[in-house]
């Protein structure tokens, strides 16, 4: 039977199989994922260092945005290349702040809701205010253009919404560094459903209870609103601060991410040897070196057009979150049928049929058609994506982009096939 890292559906598992650096107890080092609070305080998974110059203006106005962008590029890059106990340790404070700063927000909301304190907006706080107030609940419908040629609507708020809740994936990648992978990547995953209706949604229902979803003009963070209702009116220092870490969180993991999987496909034969290279510290320096390289491109769109920098790179990063869990749930439709056949590793190996499958230890729910129905929900989101002029350049870039990986995927076996 062919090895484990030598299978095609077995990127995952080549992860763990590989173990590049020191293992960690994933639940200190990972209190929360990546992007889990990002978009209540302000910042959302994808923006990293290209907004970061934004929040350091706030204190310090002279300094262009993308100087600013290249220094937090290269001290996070640093970071990384310490070792994964490190990274992990940044990765921890930073998660506490923005998770402080969100729970502290939802309690600010809830006193203002019960103590009935006024508000800025001049709107009582209540929770009526999630229907009651102009057009009700779907006050722009699921899907209409308005005046200005815009498609608004519930379906097209779908696309943030997938651009939001990007990075949650990125728990998997760890399972290589992970003290007991078997035991606490299915518990962090778990904890993933928690932590989102606890800091998406509840958040996001205190916030438009107290500020009217009508009253947000983009202008003032009804973070900040609900703060200022409270009697802290520092609340903007703040929130900045808060910014600025959940920016770091952000490209960190990313960074940390991104050199993992380089490692992993340098491991498989799939890109260069030397990306499988590591240092003393166990770190994959050329891979971390790469990905930091490779985002600095977005410095130099910050420096070129600082105004609209934010939007492309946004569409950009929307685009990448769906062929990311296109191809993990392509994956798992494969490794299924492979540990059906009795190629499944480890335990699993020489095991057929439904035996097979229902000794996999962490399952996905309804995996028979699961994979299915979220391959269709991603297609949808793309066709939402085409209606705005913005995303729609995102759709052309990805598909250029995946031309581009299967050929090159094609070229890699190939020479593994003539190769003696």
């Amino acid at each position: 039977m062919a090895r484990t890292e030598d299978s095609p559906w077995a990127v995952s598992v080549a992860q763990v199989a590989s173990r590049p650096g020191q293992s960690k107890e994933i639940d200190a080092t990972f209190p929360a994922p990546s992007g889990i609070g990002d978009e209540i305080v302000g910042v959302d998974e994808g923006t990293d260092v290209s907004v970061v110059g934004s929040f350091v203006n706030y204190w310090f106005p002279a300094i262009p945005q993308w100087v600013s962008a290249a220094v937090f590029l290269v001290v996070i890059a640093a970071m990384n290349l310490l070792g994964v106990s490190k990274f992990g340790e940044f990765e921890f404070w930073f998660a506490i702040i923005k998770i402080v700063a969100v729970i502290a927000m939802i309690v600010g909301g809830l006193a203002v809701l019960i103590a009935g304190l006024p508000t800025d907006s001049g709107v009582k706080a209540s929770f009526s205010n999630w229907f009651a107030l102009d057009g009700g609940v779907l006050p722009h419908g699921l899907l209409q253009q308005s005046a200005d040629g815009q498609w608004t609507g519930l379906l097209m708020a779908l696309v943030v919404v997938m651009f939001s809740f990007g990075g949650t994936e990125l728990i998997g990648i760890t399972a290589g560094e992970t003290e007991d992978p078997r035991r606490t990547i299915p518990r962090a995953t778990n904890g993933i459903i928690w932590r989102i209706l606890v800091f998406y949604i509840g958040a996001l229902g205190v916030i438009m209870a107290v500020v009217p979803w009508n009253t947000i003009d983009g202008t003032t963070s009804p973070f900040v609103q609900i703060f200022d209702s409270v009697g802290v009116h520092a609340a903007a220092g703040i929130l900045n601060f808060v910014c600025l870490t959940a920016v770091m969180s952000v490209y960190n993991s990313g960074l940390y991410a991104n050199s993992r999987m380089l490692y992993s496909l340098a491991r498989q034969g799939n890109a260069p040897e030397i990306l499988g290279k590591l240092n003393f510290h166990g770190v994959p320096v050329v891979g971390v070196l790469a990905s930091a390289a490779i985002t600095a491109l977005a410095v130099v769109v910050v420096f070129l057009w600082p105004d609209f920098a934010f939007n492309y790179l946004m569409s950009i990063a929307t685009i990448a979150g769906v062929i990311n869990w296109s191809m993990i749930m392509v994956t798992e439709i494969h490794f299924r049928r492979r540990v059906a056949a009795g190629d499944g590793p480890g335990e699993l190996a020489g095991l057929t049929g439904d035996e097979a499958l229902g000794r996999i230890h962490f399952k996905l729910p309804f995996a028979r058609v699961m994979p299915y129905v979220v391959l269709a929900f991603l297609a949808f989101v793309v066709v939402l994506m085409c209606f705005s002029s913005s995303y729609r350049v995102a759709v052309i870039a990805g598909v250029v982009w995946l031309a581009i990986l299967l050929t090159a995927y094609q070229v890699t076996q190939t020479r593994k096939t003539v190769r003696p």
